[in-house]
């Protein structure tokens, strides 16, 4: 598959290169590498596939696993915290996103994990909810 999509790229490649009339080469290469591979090679097509296309893959894996890492994922569930999702988040939702809290962050926030901390932190987050509820005009009035 890897051998697929670089072919359809490299044909690209080599329809670009021919527009602006670039012939497609290999860099020079030395006998003796020291500071970088010198992967053996017989077509341009090989050399930039194992020296660019397949190095940048793996790169952008490498990425993608540490930003969707399972801590960053979890961290998504508190965005029910934010002012502009508290206001219109369901009390299940956001007792469920609260007792994550203990849990995951208990020890940076000196909690022990317990009912009476997750209980003390729904109490917080329902006072950080009703400030950030709009106020109506007809609470004012009355």
């Amino acid at each position: 598959m890897c051998d697929e999509e670089f072919a359809l790229v490299f044909e690209q490649v080599k329809e670009l290169s021919d527009k602006i009339q670039l012939a497609v080469e290999v860099p020079r290469i030395t006998q003796r590498q020291v500071y970088r591979n010198n992967p053996t090679h017989t077509m341009p097509e090989e050399y930039y596939r194992r020296v660019v296309f397949i190095p940048m893959l793996d790169s952008v894996i490498s990425d993608l696993k540490s930003r969707f890492s399972r801590d960053t994922l979890n961290s998504f569930r508190f965005t029910v915290l934010l002012p502009s999702n508290i206001v219109n988040c369901t009390d299940d939702l956001l007792q469920s996103s609260v007792k994550e809290i203990p849990s995951i962050y208990g020890q940076l926030l000196g909690l022990t994990v317990s009912s009476t901390r997750a209980t003390l932190i729904l109490a917080e987050v329902h006072v950080w909810r009703s400030r950030q509820a709009p106020i109506s005009l007809c609470q004012l009035t009355s």
